[in-house]
């Protein structure tokens, strides 16, 4: 009995630490974004805050999390993950904070409480997830002024298969996140594969909740075998594998003939 209590007892202290691991949250509108350390002392993390690391009068926070913890950040039912988070704003100016997001490595000096160096990595170690659905990138930032979240591509999105729902794959040149609206938008060259269906647009905005992805072009086209559905405007429904065309629809189909 006394090591069944003994185990317990280790368990719940374990559970203690990971749950007093240090955070931050920005406030917009009444939403919060929240930056969760995951990654202790002893395991190479660094959570910190100083004014003047990069310019006088501007506080920097730092948090890092080596491999192969990522620091998670939170907004609404999306998460962010990353090597790396720095927040910048002005002494008492949340409202003007910038988070950026990405992988790499960080030396940090226990005495000014700055970062000595920081090398990103270049590679896409930035994830976003919500849902089925999650998007890589390089660099993810985050403006509090206005709400935005960009991330420069190159962008890539899988969407993972679920019952008769297919697999999902999409690549772009740029994502924006608006927190005020719960919606992404992924713009330039975007082209989405799923079974036999390709589609190419100028941009695509993503409705993950409803499964459901806008495409915007001039035109957008979609293809599956050879029938081929142009328009300004096609709706995706990423559920099924099926699109309709709302505005200038055109659409070219292959009859076999005996």
């Amino acid at each position: 009995m006394g090591v069944f209590r003994l185990a317990g007892a280790l368990l719940a202290l374990l559970a203690l630490a990971q749950e007093t691991l240090p955070s931050f949250e920005l406030r917009r509108e009444g939403r919060a974004i929240t930056v969760q350390q995951t990654a202790s002392d002893a395991e190479g993390g660094v959570f910190a805050s100083r004014t003047g690391c990069r310019a006088p009068g501007m506080v920097l926070t730092t948090v890092y999390a080596p491999a192969p913890r990522r620091v998670e950040t939170t907004v609404n039912e999306i998460v962010i993950r990353s090597s790396i988070v720095l927040r910048e704003q002005p002494a008492g100016d949340q409202e003007r904070a910038v988070l950026e997001h990405f992988g790499g490595t960080l030396v940090f000096n226990p005495e000014t409480f700055c970062p000595e160096a920081i090398t990103p990595s270049n590679l896409p170690e930035v994830t976003i997830s919500q849902g089925r659905t999650t998007l890589e990138g390089t660099l993810f930032r985050y403006y509090n002024a206005t709400g935005l979240g960009v991330m420069e591509g190159p962008v890539s999105l899988t969407r993972v298969a679920q019952g008769d729902s297919p697999a999902l794959t999409a690549s772009a040149e740029r994502l924006e996140f608006n927190v005020d609206t719960d919606t992404t938008l992924l713009s330039g060259n975007i082209q989405v594969e799923s079974e036999d269906r390709v589609s190419e647009a100028e941009t695509l905005t993503l409705d993950e909740e409803a499964g459901i992805a806008i495409l915007r072009g001039n035109p957008a086209r979609s293809r599956r075998g050879d029938d081929t559905v142009e328009g300004g405007v096609i709706v995706y429904y990423l559920n099924t594998n099926d699109v309709v065309v709302r505005e200038g629809a055109r659409a070219t189909f292959r009859l076999d003939r005996e």
